[in-house]
């Protein structure tokens, strides 16, 4: 192993030279900093030197044994880089010039340079005030930025030298603690010998002990030789004690008795003693010397007369006792023996509830107490580690009372143990019950702690008792039990819902509450209060509203009721649950509640408070409605009996029909009296009126349906009765169970009406539909009307009451048609019934004539529908028939039928007859329904200017209706005799009379029977006559009386005029006998059964169309004059099947363009 040199030694200092510096070529900086240490490094050299010496040899090799020491400490605590100092005095000088900068700029402007002179350049120095006040912050802040500075660069100087420093620190730390250790080691020999002094024991008398083992007995130890007085005898012992026992009856009573203090007067002679007994306090044995009564009581024995005390005195107390009692009854006699052991008895008993205490938070009460003697006193507070009230403190004191009356006026007793109890800071004077004979700590705080629990719990029952929550109405439970005699058996009992009560209890050693049910985070909450006897009442409340809220989502979830936070503001709230008793401003909490099915804007919302809770019913607007930002719209209250505790199957199902009840009333309500104010709205709801009736004026249900048909409804009375019948799905639509499923809830309504005149209504079936029913003995019918959550059921019942208005009148116009029309169902949703089954005249050889089935479809909104049997002879108007059905004179739709049926019958035989005409190109025939009263028939014929029209309407000629047929009086050919078919027809129709038919020289006249048909008949057999010969040459005529080409120009336009709004309809706006067939393949164009003249106008004036086949099939064709009847054939069905009118979608019945079209297979073609 080599030798190693001084310089090789290890050691801690291996660290940059200038770790701490700056470094740098500043040698004469250096130079001028390591001049003061040169004296210091040196001997530190030294030093470090010597030290090395003393473990080489004088060879400088090291010595294998010896030791080396150990390593100085290096000081690093409370070393900073320099580099962190430097950063932190560049921050501060930065903040400290913005903060300068910011001053400087809020002082104020000199005088000068706010005149505008502040551009003015002068040599003079300013002098303002302002100037000079901001010249001393620049500087003071500047100088004390100065001073850092030049104390950072002498650090930073000094730092060129840390090494040698550090060195320098570390070796004059480590010769202090050196130096440390001498005084120590002196300090330690000093206690040492001190304790030693408790270890000493005096040196035996081994001599003396010696000669006593060997000869028995010591010579030079005195013997006084003194005689030991001869036993008593057992008669002079009971003598001696006779004669003590004497004299102490014999001083008490002649000597002390006014001297002996009250509670003295207790006492007994026996033994020669004399036992003074302080009832609960002590006894003591005292005895005399002499028989004079000067001489003193002397003190025998003592013993306590409570427990638990000690049986005994040791012999130190008993003598230091009898020294004391002894020099006290020399002195003071027995006023003052009594007095000293009555204090002394007394500061025994609170030194023992002391012990008891201090074994008491060692057990049951454990971190419960704090136990303080307060010198003679004792004091002990109670719940001391207890969660809530913790600027409160409840403690007890148990002191010696003087017995003293502080006034003067009573005489004064003898001083006696008190406990003072002082509950949460204050003073409580009641009578504490304190055993004098039996102490125990334990029954005082138990008893301290009964009261105090009791006050809490009587404080919040307080809170709670006299509200109306629990006085008024259905009462809520309450139950105060604090007359027990264990606290931990004090509750309160509060319900919270149905069966479940809320039970609150206070731990009596802890002080804490126990709340049952058990919740952990309300324990918490409600033993975190600073004072719960005032503020536990609003946890609790908090408690049962969370509660409610819970039980609210779990079982109102099943019954489709969801919990949903407040749509409106805490003022909007308030103002509804304030609304009833503005007097009682109890602190409220809402539950917001909705149910499933339910439209946004309605809320069920129930108050909870100690005034009572209450269910509210709340309508409010959406969100975008809202301008004001108040959502508030409506509310009222639900029936008192939804207010109780019970949230069961049964409590859910009613709340929720009883809410759709009260929403019904108010859209009823609203729909009856509209711009009704929310306060007159809320007047008129009743939610506890049973059953749910509300009375409707008949004016108010029909609405504008007065005036003059007012008249009509004079058969029903006021009011009628709206009542409430609950909810149920809608089964009318469909019976399929899953398609029931998904059918929404509607409100069940049934509406009673009584009638004035119940002969009126004889005739009427007593069931007019499922949902109507009419009592003939009463009556009354009764509407069950069925409408969604928040629409009004008002306008439906008006449409119901319309409905039955229009049965009526239209049972009344069949009535008048009499057995002409038969009815054969009637209800408000249908009507069917048939006519032209008879004739008026006896027509025996006429064939059977079928009778005609017409249903009238009442269940559509837009209008009354007409649906007529395949093959009728009214489907040519039937739209017509339409518009007439819903208009006011819809009740002489049967009297139409009947009447008109022969003419139209005429028509479907005019259709045969032409259809044979047209193939042979002999003519054609247009039938135009120009109203339901105004018909023409338009003849055409091979040639020029062939062509007549004949009107057909009705007239009334005394007192019967009749039809008149003939030409319009606005054709310029009525009265032209030269024209072919006057002629023809004047010859053979107009000129003549037949059965039920009368000719008028221009026309004739026919009665709606079978004076129609057969003039008809006679008229086109006339034209067809004229078909088959030649057009006459027409006579020369004066000039002026020949038409010109201009006037034969307009007469075409006229035709095309009145044939092109039929060619030009759209084909959807055609009435078909089926709706959606399509023209069969092969069927002729539309354009073949026009003559080729008509044609050639008509191609002039619009583009081709093609026209749809009305009908479909082929008709067989009889003969004019005979033949069977034809049949309906190809896709039509059978005859009769009920055919509608078409409509296009959004379309009214009648309204179709296109009405009074005939088949259009036929050679006649009908326009309208």
């Amino acid at each position: 192993m080599e030798a190693r040199a001084h310089g090789a030694l290890p050691n801690n200092y291996d660290r940059e030279r200038f770790i701490n510096g700056v470094g740098g070529d500043d040698k004469a900086l250096k130079r001028k900093l390591e001049e003061p240490l040169s004296d210091i490094t040196k001997e530190l050299d030294t030093v470090i030197a010597q030290s090395d010496v003393a473990v080489a040899d004088p060879k400088g090799q090291l010595c294998p044994d010896a030791d080396v020491p150990d390593e100085m400490e290096h000081i690093t605590d409370g070393i900073l880089p320099l580099n962190l100092l430097l950063i932190r005095l560049a921050e501060f000088s930065h903040s400290k010039l913005e903060e300068l900068v910011t001053m400087l700029a809020s002082k104020p402007v000199p005088q000068h340079a706010v005149n505008g002179n502040g551009s003015h350049s002068t040599l003079v120095e300013d002098a303002s005030p302002e100037s000079q006040e901001k010249k001393r912050l620049l500087l003071n802040t500047i100088q004390d930025l100065h001073s850092r500075w030049v104390k950072a660069l002498v650090i930073t100087e000094w730092a060129r030298n840390a090494e040698k420093v550090g060195k320098l620190i570390d070796i004059r730390t480590h010769l202090f603690k050196k130096l440390e250790l001498y005084p120590q080691v002196l300090n330690d020999f000093i206690n040492l010998k001190r304790d030693m002094a408790w270890a000493k024991v005096p040196s035996p008398d081994l001599k003396t002990a010696l000669h006593i083992l060997t000869h028995g007995e010591v010579t030079w130890m005195p013997d006084f030789n003194f005689l030991d007085p001869p036993p008593l005898t057992t008669e002079e012992t009971l003598r001696w004690i006779n004669d003590m026992n004497l004299a102490l009856h014999a001083r008490l009573q002649l000597e002390e008795h006014d001297k002996l203090p009250p509670p003295f007067k207790n006492y007994t002679i026996d033994s020669g003693r004399v036992t003074f007994r302080v009832r609960g306090e002590f006894e003591v044995d005292l005895s005399i010397s002499e028989e004079d009564f000067s001489e003193q009581f002397w003190f025998i024995n003592f013993r306590f007369d409570f427990s638990p005390a000690p049986a005994e005195l040791t012999p130190a107390v008993r003598y230091w006792m009898t020294e004391k009692v002894n020099n006290i009854l020399k002195t003071e006699g027995l006023g003052g023996c009594y007095k000293y052991l009555h204090e002394f008895t007394l500061t025994q008993k609170i030194a023992e509830l002391h012990r008891q205490a201090i074994a008491l938070n060692k057990g049951r009460w454990a971190n419960s107490l704090r136990v303080e003697k307060l010198n003679r006193n004792l004091g002990i507070h109670y719940w001391a580690n207890r969660l809530h009230s913790q600027n409160l403190k409840s403690w007890i004191i148990i002191g010696v009372h003087s017995g003293e009356d502080p006034q003067g006026l009573e005489e004064p007793k003898p001083s006696y143990l008190m406990v003072q109890w002082f509950r949460e800071g204050v003073e409580q004077f009641i009578d504490i019950p304190f055993s004098q004979e039996k102490l125990s700590i334990e029954e005082i705080l138990e008893f301290v702690t009964a009261k105090h629990v009791g006050y809490l719990l009587f404080s919040l029952f307080r809170k709670f008792d006299g509200k109306p929550r629990f006085t008024q109405g259905k009462k809520a439970r309450l139950e105060l039990n604090v007359w027990t005699q264990k606290p931990e058996d004090y509750y309160l009992s509060m319900q919270l819902l149905d069966d479940e009560d809320l039970k609150i209890q206070v731990n009596p050693w802890m002080g804490d509450f126990i709340t049952t049910p058990s919740t952990g985070p309300w324990n918490r909450t409600l033993n975190s209060l600073g004072n719960p006897a005032e503020e536990g009442s609003k946890e609790l409340e908090n408690f049962r509203y969370i509660y409610i809220i819970s039980v609210l989502k779990a079982q109102g979830k099943s019954h489709g009721w969801s919990v949903v936070r407040s749509p409106i503001s805490q003022d909007e709230l308030r103002s509804i649950v304030h609304s009833e008793s503005a007097s009682s401003r109890e602190t409220f909490q809402a539950a917001w509640t909705r149910f499933v099915d339910w439209d946004p804007q309605w809320y069920a919302m129930r108050s909870m408070s100690l005034a009572g809770d209450q269910w509210w019913l709340v309508e409010v607007t959406s969100q975008r409605q809202s301008i004001s930002g108040n959502r508030l719209v409506f509310f009222t209250k639900m029936a008192p009996c939804f207010s109780e505790e019970r949230l069961t199957d049964g409590f859910f199902n009613g709340l929720r029909d009883h809410s759709r009840r009260l929403i019904a009333e108010i859209t009823n309500l609203r729909e009856l009296y509209p711009g009704i104010t929310p306060s007159q709205l809320r007047k008129l709801i009743d939610p506890t009126r049973q059953p749910p009736v509300l009375p409707v004026k008949a004016s108010k249900i029909l609405g504008d349906f007065g005036g003059a048909d007012a008249q009509s409804i004079a058969w029903l009375k006021d009011p009628v009765w709206l009542i409430y019948r609950g909810s149920a799905c809608d089964t009318r639509v469909s019976d399929s169970p899953q398609q029931k499923r998904t059918q929404p809830v509607l409100d069940v309504f049934e509406a009673y009406l009584d009638v004035t005149d119940r002969r009126r209504f004889q005739t009427l079936n007593p069931r007019l539909d499922r949902d109507i029913l009419y009592n003939p003995y009463t009556g009354r019918f009764m509407f069950r009307l069925r409408a969604k959550m928040g629409v009004p059921v008002v306008p439906l019942l008006g449409i119901r009451v319309r409905q039955l208005q229009r049965l009526l009148d239209f049972l009344e116009g069949l009535r008048r048609v009499g057995d002409q029309a038969v009815p054969e169902r009637v209800t408000l949703r249908e009507i069917v019934f048939s006519y032209g089954a008879t004739r008026k005249r006896d027509s025996t050889n006429q064939p059977k004539v079928r009778p005609w089935r017409v249903r009238l479809d009442l269940t559509k909104e837009e209008g009354v529908g007409v649906v007529l049997e395949k093959g009728n002879p009214h489907l040519r108007v039937i739209n017509r028939l339409e518009d007439l059905v819903n208009s006011q004179k819809f009740y002489s739709l049967a009297t139409y039928l009947t009447l008109s049926l022969p003419l139209f019958r005429a028509f479907e035989q005019l259709e045969n007859a032409w259809q044979t005409a047209q193939e042979n190109g002999r003519g054609s025939c247009f039938i135009l329904h120009l109203s339901l009263d105004k018909h023409t028939i338009r003849f055409v014929l091979p040639g020029h200017q062939r062509q007549i029209s004949l009107l057909i309407q009705p007239h009334e000629k005394e007192g019967k209706l009749v039809w008149e047929v003939g030409r319009p009086r606005h054709d310029p050919e009525l009265l032209n005799e030269n024209c072919e078919f006057n002629r023809v027809l004047k010859e053979r129709v107009w000129t003549i009379s037949g059965s039920g038919f009368k000719g008028l020289v221009t026309g004739a006249a026919a009665e709606p029977d079978e004076g129609i048909e057969r003039l008809l008949v006679l008229i086109s057999d006339a034209v067809l006559h004229l078909s088959t010969s030649q057009p006459a040459t027409a006579p020369p005529q004066p000039p002026q009386a020949q038409p010109s080409q201009q006037v034969q120009q307009v007469q075409q336009q006229q035709v095309v005029s009145q044939l092109q709004p039929q060619a030009q309809q759209p084909r959807s706006a055609m009435p078909h006998a089926s709706v959606g067939q399509q023209q069969p393949h092969g069927a002729p164009a539309p354009m073949a059964r026009f003559p080729p003249q008509q044609q050639q106008i008509f191609q002039q004036q619009r583009p081709p169309q093609p026209q749809p086949n009305m009908h479909g099939g082929q008709i067989s064709q009889p003969n004019m004059h005979g033949g069977p009847k034809p049949q309906l054939q190809g896709q039509h069905g059978q005859p009769g099947q009920m055919v509608a009118a078409p409509q296009q979608q959004g379309q009214r019945p009648g309204t179709g363009t296109a009405a009074g079209m005939g088949r259009s297979n036929a050679p006649l073609v009908v326009l309208d």
